[in-house]
């Protein structure tokens, strides 16, 4: 699956400890233990704010990287396709607790 890494900014305030631990909580998965980019296997240490390349709208996930692939902004990765997109939104995840 292709991702861009998008500006988390301007993005709305988590209420989970940061953007790796919401991806924790609600990802229901374990952590993996290498980065999300396919060809990567430093340790995931970053929640990072994306959008799928493929997809028609302007979604925004969080995904565990590498600090290296997590500075990397708009460009397009190629990721695991075990990885899952959790929704960025805090008004669809951890806003609704």
């Amino acid at each position: 699956m292709k991702i861009k890494i998008v500006n988390d900014t301007d993005k709305k305030i988590c209420k989970c400890e940061n953007w790796l631990e919401h991806w924790k909580l609600f990802g229901y998965q374990l952590m993996p233990k290498f980065c999300s980019e396919v060809n990567c296997f430093n340790k995931p240490e970053v929640g990072t704010h994306v959008q799928r390349v493929e997809a028609a709208d302007n979604e925004c996930f969080i995904i565990p990287l590498c600090k290296k692939h997590h500075e990397e902004f708009l460009k397009t990765l190629e990721v695991r396709d075990d990885v899952r997109l959790v929704p960025a939104s805090p008004d669809s995840t951890c806003g609704n607790s």
